[in-house]
């Protein structure tokens, strides 16, 4: 299914990284070169050396691998539907193996079988068996949350990264005690696409937390934004 044959060097904020793409050009723009967000990388994704990051919807490692050419002490990155056997790739690619933990299983704001169509959002179903009786098409798997995965005995979390195809609110909402302790910066692609309100919606409830959350802006590009959120 991925024709990841072509070793590439990419840099962000002066510090380069090994990544292994699909050389057909027509497939490497969907993996790597959105431009929206390599204009995001370059405007906001700073990490300091011994940074905690959580990437959800890590794929193939487009903010992962940058995050550790910067210094991230370890990335907690998921990437399901077989994406995580070329973030594994690209990992090695670097010598990065033990700074990242990969989960397999998707997130959302409690356990089950997620649905997720390619115009559509996410649906949930109790189990795998639930999910193959709907008739709409899409990719399913199972889920977890943040709260329930992520070590509880972790000094820090600086960072979480939200691309997630419109399930944006829902791992927030499973994230809930994440917030509350470490207090994260929040970097949110919020797929306009799938449901025109999820940008407010993810404003919203993170208002809703009181946990002194600001918005720095956000970026609009085409069906999709960006939004950076910092704690006080």
């Amino acid at each position: 299914m991925y024709n990841v044959t072509e070793k590439r060097t990419g840099e962000l904020h002066g510090k380069s990284y090994t990544y292994i793409c699909d050389p057909d050009p027509k497939q490497h723009p969907t993996w790597w070169s959105f431009i929206d967000e390599e204009d995001v990388r370059k405007r906001w994704w700073i990490i300091n050396p011994g940074d905690v990051v959580v990437d959800c919807g890590a794929a193939f490692g487009s903010y992962t691998l940058p995050a550790l050419a910067q210094g991230a002490a370890h990335v907690y990155a998921w990437s399901p539907e077989g994406m995580d056997v070329v973030l594994s790739k690209n990992l090695e690619a670097n010598g990065w193996t033990s700074k990242c933990t990969i989960f397999k299983t998707g997130l959302w704001s409690k356990l089950g079988c997620l649905k997720c169509p390619e115009k559509t959002l996410p649906k949930l179903f109790s189990n795998p068996e639930e999910a193959k009786k709907d008739p709409e098409p899409g990719a399913t798997f199972l889920v977890s949350t943040l709260d329930f995965q992520i070590p509880p005995n972790l000094r820090h979390v600086d960072w979480i990264k939200l691309d997630v195809e419109g399930a944006e609110v829902e791992v927030l909402k499973g994230g809930k005690g994440v917030l509350r302790r470490w207090k994260p910066k929040i970097l949110v692609e919020n797929h306009m696409f799938k449901d025109p309100t999820i940008e407010k919606r993810a404003h919203e409830f993170l208002d809703s937390l009181n946990l002194g959350y600001s918005l720095i802006a956000t970026v609009p590009y085409h069906g999709v934004s960006h939004s950076l959120y910092v704690p006080a």
